[in-house]
């Protein structure tokens, strides 16, 4: 069991240096934003999930999850740089 999630940290190392060589970094505070988006979303959808049941959950919740995740791709949208937005 050991080995086994040793071979899964590597990969995620791997995995994350090639998206740090790719991606365009943020600015630290557009950063911040939109991590504070996702979290709030994934809150908010829990929220939903607790206070509600049966298929009025299933409906709540997709709903929640569809606008929390346009609010964030807005986000990351307006706030992309130029060369970002090149790609």
């Amino acid at each position: 069991m050991h080995r086994v999630g040793l071979v899964l940290r590597e990969l995620l190392l791997t995995l994350g240096q090639l998206a740090d060589v790719h991606e365009d970094p943020q600015p630290p505070e557009n950063r911040f934003v939109s991590r504070l988006i996702m979290l709030s979303g994934a809150g908010l959808t829990g929220l939903v999930a607790y206070l509600t049941g049966g298929v009025v959950r299933v409906l709540t919740v997709a709903l929640t999850v569809v606008a929390a995740v346009s609010v964030w791709a807005y986000y990351d949208h307006r706030t992309e740089t130029r060369a970002a937005a090149r790609r």
